[in-house]
């Protein structure tokens, strides 16, 4: 699986500050925990347990960092011909996603799905490059519609299970037309 970064033409003030915000988050976690470890280290009492809860604070900014840096990557779907990859593309997503509204723009399949009380706002891009498609999910948190990098293995999960059901039906049709 080929990745490749989502690219925005205009830096949007809310999208910049809510990455911002995250990553102060996942900063001032680690520099908290890392001064209580040192507090500990050099003074003569070791709480083990307060260590493991600090180095547990660390791995949550870690994976804060982390999943913030994946909100923007595409994954690359082998496809055929354009037209053949946005029928299939659109059908399969629309037969997954019956809760959100699709539309092209140019060679861009855009979904998206308004919050709710049940489900987060979600938006769902295809980019068609040639033979190939690129996708990314991207879930919203109430704060304004930020992304949200909590969601990262929920998304992530969505993106494998369209590139199988995408890739099954190309096998399927490989002698016939899609």
């Amino acid at each position: 699986m080929k990745r490749k970064t989502l690219h925005y033409q205009t830096i949007s003030l809310e999208r910049w500050c809510g990455r911002g915000l995250f990553y102060c988050i996942a900063a001032l976690f680690a520099i908290f925990a890392l001064r209580d470890i040192w507090t500990i280290i050099i003074s003569d009492r070791v709480q083990p347990a307060q260590i493991v809860f600090d180095f547990g604070v660390i791995s949550i900014a870690i994976w804060l960092v982390f999943s913030l840096a994946e909100l923007d990557k595409l994954v690359l779907i082998k496809g055929r011909d354009k037209d053949s990859n946005k029928r299939i593309m659109y059908d399969v997503l629309s037969r997954m996603f019956k809760d959100t509204r699709f539309f092209f723009m140019n060679n861009e399949l855009h979904g998206t799905r308004q919050r709710t009380r049940k489900h987060l706002a979600k938006d769902i891009l295809v980019l068609f490059d040639g033979p190939d498609m690129l996708l990314n999910i991207t879930r919203k948190i109430h704060f304004g519609e930020m992304d949200s990098p909590f969601h990262w293995f929920v998304n992530k999960a969505e993106v494998k299970d369209i590139q199988v059901e995408v890739e099954k039906i190309l096998r399927s049709t490989k002698g016939g037309s899609a």
